[in-house]
């Protein structure tokens, strides 16, 4: 952790000062330009993602998203500090531009998919977007824009008897460092509870997880 944010740091201050273009995003609050299209991918703990953005109208896009993941159930649903999970999320993200300045931008997103878990059977969980997350991104300088915002998509475990609602509340924070006009490299750290309703002997409760992420990104725009 303190190597990837020692990193985080030095690539802020060793290319913040050259000129580039504009920093921009596909993580934070800002959308694809129509006629263009962009794709990402993020490496880490616990997923592995990838996305391909495609502009619908001016400040609205849509993404489709792979996602294997190898600890909680996918896109930041329940649980990864658990024993290891391993499975593949297949979803769409709907993202709103809502408010932008010349260095402040923000996005309401949506994301609405299936997720499929492997070990001991299938269990499979289907996202339903609502309430939904908030997508930010600030131009520090130049080439180089803070990221930050938070995420409540939640979902439906369906295999589970009965099937079980759950809604993370998690927290993002990074950067994106443009290294040309058409690639940049992004940095995010994640984390926050994830929350499910627990029924248990005629008793009501809740089973709160944690979810703790870290990825290095690339972001191609096409």
């Amino acid at each position: 952790m303190r190597f990837a944010l020692h990193l985080l740091l030095t690539g802020i201050f060793l290319l913040g000062f050259a000129p580039s273009s504009t920093a921009q995003s596909l993580l934070g609050g800002e959308t694809v330009k129509r006629g263009e299209h962009a794709v990402s991918v993020q490496l880490g703990y616990p997923e592995l993602r990838a996305g391909y953005h495609i502009p619908v109208i001016d400040q609205f896009e849509i993404a489709p998203r792979f996602t294997y993941f190898y600890a909680g159930l996918g896109n930041r649903i329940s649980d990864t500090l658990n024993p290891p999970q391993v499975g593949l999320a297949f979803a769409a993200d709907f993202k709103w531009n809502f408010y932008s300045s010349a260095r402040f931008h923000v996005a309401a997103i949506w994301r609405v998919g299936v997720n499929l878990e492997f070990i001991d059977g299938v269990d499979a969980a289907i996202q339903i977007g609502l309430p939904g997350g908030i997508a930010m991104n600030y131009e520090m300088l130049e080439k180089v824009d803070l990221l930050f915002g938070f995420d409540s998509s939640s979902a439906v475990v369906v295999t589970g008897e009965p099937a079980i609602y759950a809604i993370p509340f998690v927290f993002h924070l990074g950067a994106a460092i443009d290294l040309s006009r058409h690639m940049a490299l992004t940095l995010v750290f994640e984390g926050g509870p994830s929350i499910a309703p627990d029924r248990a002997d005629g008793q009501s409760g809740s089973t709160v997880g944690g979810w703790v992420g870290g990825f290095a990104g690339l972001e191609f725009y096409l």
